[in-house]
């Protein structure tokens, strides 16, 4: 069974940060790049992505982010290739998948990953916010402008703060346990992922996912004709709607060639 940890990421122009923390012991893997052109060795490559896939991960707002920002690295981008790509991301960027796009980049096999802030109760909230209502033990801003070059004093204070995020994150994890466990048993029941899925988004994928068999048990050809029958419980007082209801009733429906009902021309 795979080791829960969680992660988090970090981006300045001379600064890139990866951070690793297992729950299980509270052990902390870093992957820094210092200086403009740095970039993740050959063999940082590997353990990264090596930790990625013996451990199940997640984050906050992982997803649109800290994902795509690893997979750029794990290209061999360097720290303000990286930035440049936060910088969009962060201003731009309509979707994961506009980014995913724009850079190249494709999901590794093997890693399993989800994302805290739809299952998350508040809306537009960010993890700060939750942390204060968690009454987590120390919460902080980040400490310097995302375009500003750091010296390497600064860059000790946001690793810092990149960590104490981790503890933020592995808070609202905890809190929010029982609807992920919710999340992973109805997953495994369906056989999709839906810890990453809003309570919305969860309805959505089980109601397509139970479809499935009717779409396939209901191959009706086009122009089929149905008539709407009335439930007994249903009745109107007024005239105008018992009226309606009776020519409804009457009235025949036509399938069109791509399985929609066509509306009555009246």
């Amino acid at each position: 069974m795979k080791k829960s940890i969680t992660f988090d990421i970090e981006s300045y122009p001379n600064y890139f940060l990866i951070a690793l923390k297992r729950l299980r012991d509270g052990a902390i893997v870093t992957y820094e790049l210092r200086g403009e052109k740095a970039a993740l060795s050959d063999e940082d490559k590997q353990s990264l992505l090596k930790r990625m896939r013996v451990n199940e991960s997640f984050g906050f707002n992982s997803q649109n982010y800290d994902i795509p920002m690893m997979l750029y690295a794990l290209k061999g981008s360097s720290a303000k290739q990286l930035n440049k790509m936060s910088n969009w991301i962060i201003k731009e960027s309509t979707s994961v998948y506009a980014t995913m796009h724009k850079y190249g980049l494709e999901d590794p096999s093997g890693v399993t990953t989800f994302d805290l802030i739809e299952p998350s109760p508040g809306v537009f909230i960010g993890l700060k916010k939750y942390a204060c209502r968690m009454h987590s033990q120390s919460v902080q801003d980040l400490p310097y402008p995302p375009e500003s070059v750091l010296n390497e004093a600064q860059m000790d204070s946001v690793r810092e703060y990149c960590l104490n995020d981790l503890k933020l994150t592995e808070d609202l994890y905890r809190a929010v346990d029982e609807r992920i466990t919710l999340r992973k048993q109805l997953g495994d029941k369906y056989e999709v992922e839906l810890r990453s899925k809003s309570d919305a988004q969860i309805a959505e994928a089980v109601i397509r996912h139970e479809l499935k068999d009717v779409r396939k048990a209901a191959k009706l050809p086009a122009n089929h004709t149905f008539r709407y029958n009335v439930p007994d419980w249903m009745e109107f007082q007024s005239d105008e709607l018992k009226s309606l209801l009776t020519r409804l009733s009457r009235e025949e429906f036509v399938l069109d060639r791509g399985g929609k009902v066509s509306l009555p021309k009246w």
